[in-house]
C-alpha cells in the first residue's frame, strides 16, 4: 500500500513538471507565495526535491521519537504524523514545494482490567485505571464512595449533660447524635449546718442522684458570750453562756506593748486612759489605752510628751525652736523670769530672738532668748536699752553725759 502511494506521489510531481513553465521573471519568485505554482503545505521551498525529501522523512522521524518515548498517544500520531507527500517545481526558479499527505486511521483500544489508583472512602469518590493493552493510553473511570456503615449507641441523659442516641461509622469514625434528651437537672436535699462559738454555719445541697454537693448560705461564727469572775489572784475566770467554754486569763499589769503601742494596765488588768502619772512621770493615754507622743492640747492648755511618753517641763526644743513648759507641763507664752533672766515666748510658744515689740514697746532678746539691757551695737547703730528691757526712743544720762535718741531708738550723739 505504501509503495501504491509512493508511486502516486512521484506521478503527481512528473505532472507538474510537464505542466510547468521554466522562463522565469525577474518579478517572480521573491516570497514564498509569488512562484509560478502555490506553495504546498509544506509551507516552504526547497532548492532541489531531494531537499523536500529529506524534510519528510526528518518529519516522520520526529513524530515516530514523540510516540516511542510517551510524550504523545497513538491516536495523536497517527492524526499528525504525515503518510506520504506530493511535490513540484516552479517554472520559473526550479525550486520545489510540495504537501503532507495524511490518511484517516482510527485505532480501537483493548483495555485491561484496571488497576485502582485512588481508593473510595464513605464520602469521597475513588479512581480506576484502565491501560490500552495495544498502544498504552490509559483513561481513569471514578469509584462511587462506599457509604458510611454505622453502630448505634444509646446514651442516657444525666443531672448536667444530655442522653442520645450516637450513630457512628465503623469504618471513618465519623458520628452524630440524634433523638436529643435534655439534662434530668439535680434533685438536691439540703443540710442546715448551724454556726457555733468558734464556727461559722452554712448549707449544704447533696444531689441523691449523682451526688453532686455546693455550699451557700454563709453564716458568721456566734463568738463566745463569756461571763467574767475575778479571782482576786491577777487571773480571771471566763465562762460562755453559750458553749460552756471555760479559761482562766491572767491579767496584764504595767506597762504593755502590742500592735506598735504602748499600753499601762492597772492592777486589775485594766488599760487607763488620760492623765496618769507612773513612777513620778506623767503620761496620757487616749480614750483606747494608747500612750501619746509629742504635743498634746488638753483643758485648753499645750503639753508636750517626749518620745518615751513622759511629760516634758522647762525648756525643751521641738524642731529648729525652744519652748518653756512649766512645772505643771503647760507651755507657757508671753514674758518669762527664769535663772534672773526676762524672755519672751510668742504666743505660738517659740522663744523670741532678736527684736520684739510687745505693748508698742521694742525689746531686744540676745540669741540665747534673754532680754538684753544697756548699750546695744545693732547694724552700726547704737541704741540704749533700759534696766526693764525698753529701748530708750528719748533721752538718757550715762556716766555724766546725756545721750539723745531718735523714735526709732537710734542714739544721736553716740
Amino acid at each position: 500500500m505504501n509503495k501504491i502511494k509512493n508511486l502516486i506521489s512521484v506521478l503527481l510531481c512528473i505532472a507538474v513538471l510537464l505542466c510547468g513553465t521554466s522562463v522565469m521573471a525577474k518579478d517572480k519568485c521573491t516570497t514564498k507565495d509569488n512562484h509560478s505554482v502555490a506553495v504546498g503545505n509544506m509551507d516552504k521551498w526547497f532548492e532541489s526535491k531531494d531537499k523536500l525529501i529529506e524534510y519528510y522523512n526528518t518529519t516522520t522521524q520526529e513524530w515516530a521519537n514523540k510516540v516511542n518515548n510517551g510524550s504523545i498517544s497513538w491516536e495523536e500520531y497517527y492524526s499528525k504524523c504525515p503518510s506520504g507527500y506530493e511535490c513540484w517545481s516552479c517554472s520559473n526558479c526550479g525550486k520545489w514545494s510540495g504537501n503532507f499527505k495524511y490518511i484517516e486511521t482510527t485505532h480501537t483500544h483493548t483495555w485491561n482490567c484496571g488497576t485502582v489508583t485512588k481508593k473510595a472512602t464513605c464520602t469521597k469518590a475513588g479512581e480506576r485505571t484502565y491501560t490500552c493493552t495495544s498502544c498504552g493510553e490509559t483513561k481513569t473511570v471514578s469509584i462511587s464512595p462506599t457509604g458510611h456503615s454505622y453502630s448505634i449507641t444509646k446514651v442516657n441523659p444525666t443531672c448536667t449533660t444530655q442522653g442520645y442516641s450516637l450513630y457512628k461509622c465503623t469504618k471513618c469514625q465519623y458520628s452524630y447524635r440524634t433523638n436529643i434528651i435534655e439534662a434530668t437537672g439535680h434533685s438536691y436535699v439540703d443540710k442546715v449546718v448551724k454556726p457555733t462559738c468558734t464556727e461559722g454555719g452554712y448549707t449544704v445541697h447533696n444531689c441523691k442522684v449523682c451526688g453532686n454537693q455546693y455550699v451557700d448560705e454563709y453564716l458568721p461564727e456566734t463568738n463566745h458570750n463569756y461571763t467574767v469572775i475575778n479571782n482576786g489572784d491577777g487571773t480571771i475566770t471566763k465562762t460562755c453562756t453559750v458553749c460552756g467554754d471555760k479559761e482562766i486569763v491572767s491579767l496584764p499589769t504595767g506597762w504593755n506593748y502590742l500592735n506598735n503601742h504602748w499600753y499601762y494596765y492597772d492592777a486589775i488588768g485594766q488599760s487607763v486612759c488620760g492623765w496618769q502619772k507612773i513612777n513620778n512621770e506623767w503620761y496620757y493615754f487616749d480614750a483606747d489605752g494608747v500612750m501619746l507622743t509629742g504635743w498634746l492640747q488638753s483643758n485648753g492648755y499645750w503639753y508636750y510628751l517626749s518620745s518615751n511618753g513622759a511629760m516634758e517641763t522647762g525648756w525643751v526644743k521641738v524642731g529648729n525652736y525652744w519652748y518653756h513648759l512649766n512645772s505643771s507641763g503647760a507651755m507657757a507664752t508671753g514674758w518669762k523670769y527664769i535663772n534672773n533672766h526676762w524672755y519672751y515666748l510668742k504666743p505660738s510658744g517659740t522663744m523670741a530672738v532678736g527684736w520684739v515689740k510687745t505693748n508698742n514697746v521694742w525689746y531686744y532678746l540676745n540669741d540665747s532668748g534673754a532680754m538684753r539691757t544697756g548699750w546695744l551695737k545693732y547694724h552700726n547703730s547704737w541704741y540704749y536699752l533700759n534696766p526693764n528691757g525698753s529701748m530708750c526712743t528719748s533721752s538718757v544720762k550715762y556716766k555724766g553725759k546725756t545721750y539723745r535718741f531718735y523714735s526709732n531708738g537710734i542714739c544721736v550723739n553716740p
